[in-house]
């Protein structure tokens, strides 16, 4: 069986290679914060602290922390990029912090007396782990707090994520916790079991109750009505409930109600479906009042299950069909967030920019055949799909997955409902899709190589 060493080893040389986490950054804090916790709290049933085991569980504990940036380093010896000192920031909150999180559930465990102390643990961190959900899919926030990986800042394209006073407050009250439920739990080692037991139970019922009736007046999620409160203008049309941060003129009320109902008409016709339901725009006044809200501040985002997509009035005519897209795509979406199976970001991101139809302006299919002709060609049987989506230039994945999704569409049109993957079939056959005549007729998949025209623009 692996030690916890050899794991945390494993894992760091794998990420090493890893799209995104490649980089000393704040996901690979994350990801060994939790890696962390977890190891550190299974560590802790084998050597109690207070039975002789302090000492060597602190050697364990320390060596955990110290592989993950040391083999970091000497990769960042090879490669020469420049994450490796901004990343130390990360670190220290969301990683060195994370074995006194895990001691907290193992001793919480521990107090219940419960015989499979090991399983029961990895329940309950699997449920702390795995509660955020329950905020993402009901609130229209995507920045996340949680007591093991502390925070998500909503996308992966704000590449700067800084580490606020909210966060540092955040993880440094449930580091306290944790080390008082430690010491509580060592302190009555020596009382009745059933005391234990009950006096577990209630901190299992009782935090989780407390930190969810706090958590909106903390600014640890956001409600719907926190965020249209501010909101001064509303617009409702045939498909839209629109609402506006900022008053909008009779003209600007027009053109945003026809353009959205213009654009839910072009993607009728391209997908063609409808969505069920009245779709919800919530149209923010600058990124920065987006960033307050929602937590995302460079990317213009929707959530397909609710319905409902988030723009920036500066960035309307450029992103607005594309989250429109999104919402339609959730009519054949995969589980309860209806979007693409196992959460592809290749085919979550290109089904959408195929309805687009453009990316920074260009047809995508001419801005693909452009990059494919260049010295910056890529090989999309190694990008789509999958999550090497995120190992090349975000313009070019979005561009080269939205033209490879317009073309499947054109050709087998969109799956049923519950089942936006790619078909077996074609993933099996994807070297020759994309490189070889279809033996039918119909165009292989070739993105036109004609001269670059950009899409009008309209201003608001």
């Amino acid at each position: 069986m692996f030690s916890s060493a050899g794991i945390i080893t494993l894992a760091n040389l794998i990420f090493l290679f890893t799209p995104v986490v490649r980089f000393f950054s704040y996901e690979a804090a994350v990801l060994n914060g939790v890696l962390i916790t977890l190891l550190s709290g299974l560590l802790y049933f084998k050597y109690p602290i207070g039975e002789e085991g302090a000492l060597p569980f602190v050697k364990r504990v320390l060596l955990l922390l110290a592989i993950p940036p040391l083999l970091y380093f000497v990769f960042h010896l090879f490669r020469g990029d420049c994450s490796f000192v901004s990343g130390l920031k990360y670190y220290l909150i969301f990683t060195v912090t994370a074995p006194l999180v895990g001691m907290g559930i193992s001793a919480l465990v521990l107090l219940t007396g419960l015989k499979y102390k090991r399983s029961v643990f990895v329940l309950v961190f699997l449920l702390v782990l795995f509660n955020w959900v329950i905020d993402f899919y009901l609130y229209p926030q995507f920045f996340l707090f949680n007591a093991i990986f502390t925070y998500y800042p909503g996308v992966i394209y704000d590449e700067f994520i800084p580490i606020t006073e909210k966060i540092i407050y955040y993880r440094t009250g449930i580091v306290i916790f944790s080390f008082l439920v430690v010491v509580l739990e060592r302190k009555l080692r020596q009382e009745l079991q059933l005391k234990r037991f009950w006096l577990a139970m209630g901190l299992l019922i009782g935090v989780p109750a407390l930190s969810w009736s706090v958590s909106n007046s903390a600014g640890l999620t956001t409600m719907k009505e926190d965020i249209i409160s501010d909101f001064r203008d509303s617009i409702v049309t045939e498909h839209f409930f629109i609402v506006s941060e900022e008053d909008l003129s009779p003209t600007e009320r027009y053109l945003v109600a026809v353009t959205h109902e213009a654009y839910y008409n072009q993607l009728v016709e391209f997908y063609g479906i409808k969505p069920k339901r009245l779709l919800k725009s919530f149209i923010f006044k600058d990124n920065a009042s987006k960033k307050r809200k929602l937590g995302v501040e460079n990317a213009d985002v929707a959530k397909p299950w609710l319905g409902v997509a988030f723009t920036t009035r500066p960035n309307l005519e450029v992103s607005l069909k594309h989250e429109i897209a999104h919402l339609f795509t959730a009519e054949f979406g995969w589980g309860p967030f209806e979007v693409a199976a196992w959460f592809d970001p290749g085919l979550i991101e290109g089904s959408a920019t195929a309805g687009d139809g453009y990316i920074s302006g260009y047809d995508i299919d001419e801005f693909t055949a452009a990059v494919q002709a260049s010295k910056y060609r890529v090989d999309p049987t190694g990008v789509f799909p999958g999550f090497s989506f995120f190992d090349i230039n975000p313009s070019l994945a979005y561009a080269l997955n939205g033209s490879i999704s317009r073309y499947l569409v054109e050709r087998k049109g969109v799956p049923n409902s519950g089942s936006i993957t790619l078909p077996v079939t074609l993933k099996r056959s994807m070297a020759n899709l994309l490189n070889t005549s279809s033996p039918d007729g119909k165009r292989k998949y070739q993105p036109s190589r004609v001269t670059l025209h950009r899409r009008c623009s309209i201003s608001f």
